[in-house]
């Protein structure tokens, strides 16, 4: 993982690797247009979908198959797809600057937001309260704030584990608080020699270590920010289950989601009511140059419509790029 921040320019950014993500990857880059399709950690709705067969071309097929054909396809047509959660985003600039957890800056031209279907529903309570008060979601970014002081990381995968190893060697005081346990990560791990450095140091008492935990809830004060948050204990598989209990930190990085919502809404796109980014039918938000499509308009929800808009934003974007290039010229 980058320590430092790496800036690399594109013509369209696509937020997103559901179907609306994809399509739109496939037209941006048959308009030879350089193209990358960011890939959050939340897996697209298609991929769970255990039977499609109202999808043109196919009488039945599972949605991670078919999710498998479209990326191969956006590949195929020059797209880049790579992994990273968004974690900030400056859209009314030229170029636009959209920033990942893994310390990477997009530059782009044209920007098209896939993400999918979100809720409003709060994974942690005062989450959003306490965003850029103690709350973070990039531990490389916000770590160095937090020298010398307690923090924990909230997380269920090797990134969580590269995170603690990050914050340990930046002299934080690091707590480790994961729903999962360090033998169930390093089963999944492509890399579990991360897992074993962080199990000697859990050993040698340099990191502490809380498995099959949850995070509830997050305490502190408007003025203070963060100061602790509040942790239940409830492994299943041992018929373990113990009493809410506090623990005090002034950082909480979370690595197992981004509330995207109000990332964009930051970001200065219009939101609706239930969570919806607002476009017009070209599928253009409140932004130039930054399009949406696929469920996170509130459509239909089908796959076949997040296809439609995904192509749809694909030219949009397209257009926007070759007439900036052209009054550039």
């Amino acid at each position: 993982m980058n320590k430092t921040p790496q800036t690399k320019k594109v013509d369209v950014l696509i937020i997103g690797a559901g179907p609306a993500g994809l399509s739109s990857g496939i037209y941006a880059a048959r308009s030879n247009l350089k193209t990358i399709i960011l890939e959050g950690k939340k897996p697209s709705a298609l991929h769970m979908a255990k039977e499609i067969k109202n999808y043109p071309g196919f009488d039945k097929i599972s949605g991670s198959s078919l999710l498998k054909k479209m990326k191969e396809h956006a590949r195929g047509s020059g797209a880049e797809i790579k992994k990273g959660d968004v974690i900030s985003a400056t859209l009314d600039m030229d170029p636009k600057m959209v920033t990942t957890r893994d310390n990477i800056i997009y530059m782009a031209k044209s920007v098209i937001v896939a993400t999918g279907r979100q809720f409003n529903k709060k994974t942690i309570e005062n989450e959003e309260k306490y965003i850029g008060k103690g709350v973070s979601y990039c531990a490389l970014c916000d770590g160095p704030l937090y020298r010398e002081q307690p923090v924990v990381i909230y997380g269920d995968d090797e990134e969580a584990v590269e995170d603690v190893l990050a914050l340990h060697q930046m002299d934080a005081q690091v707590r480790f608080i994961t729903t999962k346990s360090l033998e169930k990560i390093s089963e999944s791990s492509e890399n579990p020699y991360n897992v074993d450095s962080l199990i000697e140091k859990v050993q040698s008492n340099e990191i502490g270590l809380m498995e099959h935990t949850k995070v509830t809830e997050i305490v502190g004060s408007p003025q203070e920010g963060v100061k602790g948050i509040k942790v239940i204990k409830n492994d299943n598989e041992n018929g373990i289950k113990e009493e809410e209990k506090q623990i005090n930190t002034n950082a909480l990085f979370i690595i197992s989601h981004v509330l995207s919502n109000r990332l964009f809404k930051n970001a200065g796109l219009k939101i609706e009511d239930k969570g919806w980014i607002k476009v017009d039918e070209n599928l253009n938000t409140n932004q130039s140059g930054v399009f949406a499509a696929g469920d996170i308009t509130g459509k239909w929800l089908q796959v076949v419509e997040a296809v439609a808009e995904g192509g749809k934003a694909g030219v949009s974007a397209s257009r926007w790029v070759r007439k900036k290039s052209q009054k550039a010229s």
